[in-house]
């Protein structure tokens, strides 16, 4: 894995025949996803799957034997009174269109993948959802150990992976850091300690670079 702190994770990691502006049915990728031959032995190195998020989900619908959409709104969202997030299709009031090379795209298909693409989210309610998740709201102690350790190491920024966080640096700083990736939108959320202050970027066009912005936030947080 390269040095970048926002890796495209559907890039490489969708089954033969996917396509990420048109995903197809959840059930489909699922079905194709495990007729493949393992990548590796179990154990014995990591890479990053977007389709294991996506069996995650239908085993959080199996386990809790309600919609994942359903389940997290219940067990995660509404707890942490995050009001303007939702899972699933795109909610009611306006949301912003995503762009490719200055044209507006609309890729609303690939939204309705429980578990990689179908969260709907605001600044704020990320912000939110990580001074929750530092105040030991969210998880057990044990869980949110887990989620922050490093598991794997890694190259460059991404100095290891933890469950959930990537765990690196920020132009220079210490930080815990995910990114996300829809077709013509980015997202990247991350927590510098030192700083104890939100990172939260949520872009419309595919083509904003998000480095570049974030060496721009890191300073100016550190003057502020």
């Amino acid at each position: 894995m390269n040095s970048s702190p926002s890796p495209r994770v559907w890039a490489t990691a969708g089954p033969p025949g996917f396509g990420t502006d048109r995903p197809g049915d959840p059930r489909d990728i699922l079905d194709r996803f495990s007729s493949l031959p393992l990548r590796c032995t179990p154990g014995s190195t990591w890479h990053y799957s977007s389709p294991g998020y996506l069996l995650t989900a239908w085993i959080i619908e199996r386990v809790s034997a309600q919609g994942y959409a359903d389940s997290l709104t219940e067990r995660v969202l509404r707890p942490l009174g995050t009001t303007s997030t939702c899972v699933g299709e795109a909610p009611s009031e306006p949301v912003a269109h995503g762009y490719r090379a200055g044209r507006r795209v609309d890729t609303a298909e690939f939204a309705a993948l429980p578990g990689p693409g179908d969260l709907w989210s605001t600044v704020d309610d990320l912000a939110l959802h990580t001074a929750a998740f530092n105040a030991g709201h969210l998880l057990t102690p044990r869980s949110r150990e887990a989620m922050t350790a490093p598991h794997v190491p890694l190259d460059g920024a991404m100095a290891a992976g933890g469950c959930g966080y990537f765990l690196g640096t920020l132009t220079g700083h210490a930080a815990r850091f995910h990114s996300g990736d829809n077709p013509v939108y980015q997202s990247f959320l991350a927590w510098p300690p030192h700083l104890d202050a939100t990172v939260a970027l949520l872009c419309n066009d595919e083509e904003t670079h998000i480095e570049a912005l974030l060496r721009q936030l890191i300073p100016a947080a550190m003057q502020g």
